[in-house]
């Protein structure tokens, strides 16, 4: 039997197993100091509506993805939603962790009044983009990239 998913924004407590699931997004990154990834937490979620959200099976994260709103001025003043780091455990996938997560956040965008929900993969296997529109997600537009360091 499926153990259910309890999807919650993450709190500072819960930031070590958060990083541990973003080793899996960029391996090669050196790990990001506790202090660090609690004062990042901090400001990605100082929007309102924003949220880090993470899904714990147990105690245990095991997938989870960012969602930034966005004001605008433009939209008749609708703000947007910007989806980031979408991960799920290698060991928990192809389970429906990662789309139960991702549509927990863009229930949570409709409640913001966002007019639309934007998430961008540097991925170039299929998996992420089968995984996308299977969540409703089309290509729509060109993305445009500047690494500032």
């Amino acid at each position: 039997m499926k153990q259910e998913l309890d999807i919650r924004p993450v709190g500072e407590a819960n930031m070590p197993g958060l990083a541990s699931l973003y080793r899996y997004l960029h391996p090669q990154d050196p790990a990001l100091a506790v202090v660090t990834a609690r004062m990042t937490l901090r400001q990605g979620v100082a929007e309102p509506g924003s949220a880090v959200l993470v899904g714990f099976l147990g105690d245990v994260p095991v997938s989870s993805c960012a969602m930034v709103v966005v004001p605008s001025g433009t939209r008749v003043g609708k703000p947007s939603a910007l989806i980031e780091n979408v991960v799920t455990h290698p060991g928990q996938r192809r389970r429906g962790y990662g789309t139960l997560v991702l549509q927990s956040a863009l229930a949570r965008a409709r409640e913001a009044g966002c007019f639309r929900a934007t998430v961008l993969t540097t991925s170039l296997d299929d998996v992420p983009a089968a995984f996308f529109f299977a969540s409703g997600f089309e290509t729509s537009a060109n993305g445009f990239r500047l690494k500032l360091a």
